[in-house]
Protein backbone atom coordinates (compact mmCIF):
# COMPACT_ATOMS: atom_id res chain seq x y z
CA UNK A 1 0.00 0.00 0.00
CA UNK A 2 1.44 3.35 -1.08
CA UNK A 3 0.88 5.95 1.66
CA UNK A 4 1.75 9.65 1.77
CA UNK A 5 1.52 12.07 4.69
CA UNK A 6 1.13 15.67 3.54
CA UNK A 7 0.36 18.77 5.56
CA UNK A 8 -0.18 22.51 5.34
CA UNK A 9 0.86 23.89 8.69
CA UNK A 10 2.61 26.63 10.55
CA UNK A 11 3.54 24.43 13.52
CA UNK A 12 1.04 22.18 15.32
CA UNK A 13 -0.27 20.10 12.40
CA UNK A 14 3.30 19.48 11.26
CA UNK A 15 3.95 17.78 14.61
CA UNK A 16 0.85 15.61 14.17
CA UNK A 17 1.94 14.79 10.60
CA UNK A 18 5.36 13.71 11.83
CA UNK A 19 3.76 11.47 14.48
CA UNK A 20 1.49 9.88 11.86
CA UNK A 21 4.39 9.38 9.46
CA UNK A 22 6.52 7.84 12.22
CA UNK A 23 3.77 5.32 13.01
CA UNK A 24 3.66 4.31 9.34
CA UNK A 25 7.38 4.31 8.60
CA UNK A 26 7.15 7.08 6.00
CA UNK A 27 8.12 10.76 5.96
CA UNK A 28 5.81 13.73 6.32
CA UNK A 29 6.04 16.41 3.63
CA UNK A 30 4.52 19.82 3.08
CA UNK A 31 1.87 19.89 0.35
CA UNK A 32 4.39 21.64 -1.89
CA UNK A 33 6.42 18.40 -1.96
CA UNK A 34 3.48 16.18 -2.96
CA UNK A 35 4.50 13.47 -5.43
CA UNK A 36 1.77 11.71 -7.36
CA UNK A 37 4.03 10.01 -9.92
CA UNK A 38 2.68 6.80 -8.38
CA UNK A 39 -0.97 6.53 -7.35
CA UNK A 40 -1.36 7.02 -3.62
CA UNK A 41 -3.57 4.40 -1.99
CA UNK A 42 -4.00 6.41 1.21
CA UNK A 43 -3.18 10.08 1.59
CA UNK A 44 -3.07 11.50 5.09
CA UNK A 45 -3.80 15.18 4.60
CA UNK A 46 -3.32 17.53 7.52
CA UNK A 47 -4.03 21.20 7.95
CA UNK A 48 -4.45 23.78 10.65
CA UNK A 49 -7.62 25.75 11.18
CA UNK A 50 -7.14 29.50 11.24
CA UNK A 51 -10.09 31.67 12.29
CA UNK A 52 -12.37 28.72 11.56
CA UNK A 53 -11.07 28.05 8.05
CA UNK A 54 -8.42 25.91 6.34
CA UNK A 55 -5.53 27.82 4.73
CA UNK A 56 -5.96 29.19 1.17
CA UNK A 57 -2.90 27.27 -0.01
CA UNK A 58 -4.67 24.06 0.92
CA UNK A 59 -7.79 24.97 -1.05
CA UNK A 60 -5.66 25.55 -4.16
CA UNK A 61 -3.88 22.21 -3.63
CA UNK A 62 -7.20 20.40 -3.18
CA UNK A 63 -8.56 21.77 -6.45
CA UNK A 64 -5.85 19.81 -8.30
CA UNK A 65 -6.38 16.44 -6.55
CA UNK A 66 -8.06 13.71 -8.60
CA UNK A 67 -9.25 10.15 -7.98
CA UNK A 68 -6.59 9.04 -10.49
CA UNK A 69 -3.91 10.32 -8.08
CA UNK A 70 -5.43 9.23 -4.77
CA UNK A 71 -7.61 6.25 -3.84
CA UNK A 72 -8.56 7.55 -0.39
CA UNK A 73 -7.84 10.54 1.86
CA UNK A 74 -7.68 10.52 5.66
CA UNK A 75 -8.00 14.04 7.08
CA UNK A 76 -6.33 15.35 10.21
CA UNK A 77 -6.35 18.80 11.75
CA UNK A 78 -5.23 20.77 14.74
CA UNK A 79 -6.97 23.80 16.15
CA UNK A 80 -7.20 25.60 19.45
CA UNK A 81 -10.63 24.06 20.02
CA UNK A 82 -9.73 20.53 18.92
CA UNK A 83 -13.18 20.28 17.29
CA UNK A 84 -13.77 18.57 13.95
CA UNK A 85 -13.57 21.33 11.34
CA UNK A 86 -12.90 19.15 8.30
CA UNK A 87 -16.31 19.69 6.66
CA UNK A 88 -15.26 22.17 3.96
CA UNK A 89 -12.25 20.10 2.89
CA UNK A 90 -14.24 16.87 3.01
CA UNK A 91 -16.95 18.47 0.88
CA UNK A 92 -14.49 19.79 -1.71
CA UNK A 93 -12.77 16.42 -2.10
CA UNK A 94 -16.05 14.51 -2.27
CA UNK A 95 -17.34 16.89 -4.96
CA UNK A 96 -14.21 16.12 -7.00
CA UNK A 97 -14.81 12.37 -6.67
CA UNK A 98 -11.94 11.78 -4.24
CA UNK A 99 -13.01 9.30 -1.53
CA UNK A 100 -12.53 10.54 2.04
CA UNK A 101 -12.29 8.30 5.10
CA UNK A 102 -15.22 8.67 7.45
CA UNK A 103 -13.02 9.18 10.52
CA UNK A 104 -10.81 12.23 10.90
CA UNK A 105 -8.28 13.12 13.57
CA UNK A 106 -8.87 16.48 15.21
CA UNK A 107 -6.21 17.34 17.74
CA UNK A 108 -5.68 20.36 19.91
CA UNK A 109 -3.03 22.82 18.94
CA UNK A 110 -1.58 25.81 20.72
CA UNK A 111 -2.67 29.31 19.79
CA UNK A 112 -1.30 32.47 21.39
CA UNK A 113 -1.71 31.87 25.14
CA UNK A 114 -4.10 28.91 24.82
CA UNK A 115 -3.08 25.24 24.99
CA UNK A 116 0.62 26.01 25.37
CA UNK A 117 1.39 22.32 25.93
CA UNK A 118 -0.34 21.17 22.74
CA UNK A 119 0.08 19.11 20.81
CA UNK A 120 0.87 17.04 23.89
CA UNK A 121 2.43 13.58 23.99
CA UNK A 122 -1.10 12.24 24.49
CA UNK A 123 -2.39 14.09 21.40
CA UNK A 124 0.51 12.79 19.30
CA UNK A 125 -0.07 9.23 20.55
CA UNK A 126 -3.72 9.59 19.49
CA UNK A 127 -2.54 10.76 16.05
CA UNK A 128 -0.36 7.65 15.71
CA UNK A 129 -3.27 5.41 16.71
CA UNK A 130 -5.50 7.20 14.18
CA UNK A 131 -2.93 6.48 11.46
CA UNK A 132 -2.86 2.76 12.16
CA UNK A 133 -6.67 2.60 12.29
CA UNK A 134 -6.97 4.52 9.01
CA UNK A 135 -4.59 2.13 7.23
CA UNK A 136 -6.54 -0.86 8.53
CA UNK A 137 -9.83 0.71 7.40
CA UNK A 138 -8.40 1.53 3.95
CA UNK A 139 -7.17 -2.05 3.50
CA UNK A 140 -10.59 -3.40 4.52
CA UNK A 141 -12.35 -1.04 2.09
CA UNK A 142 -9.99 -2.04 -0.74
CA UNK A 143 -10.64 -5.73 -0.08
CA UNK A 144 -14.40 -5.17 -0.25
CA UNK A 145 -14.00 -3.42 -3.62
CA UNK A 146 -11.70 -6.09 -5.06
CA UNK A 147 -13.19 -8.29 -7.80
CA UNK A 148 -14.70 -11.44 -6.34
CA UNK A 149 -14.97 -9.96 -2.85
Amino acid sequence: MHVQVLYQSRKNTKKAAEAIAQALGVSAQGIQQADFSQKTDLLFLGFGIYAGHPPRELTAFLSRLTPEQVSRVALFTTSASGNDQTGAVRGQLTAQGVPVAEKAFCGRGSFLFMNKDEPSAETLAAARAFALDAVRDAKNAAEKQAPGA
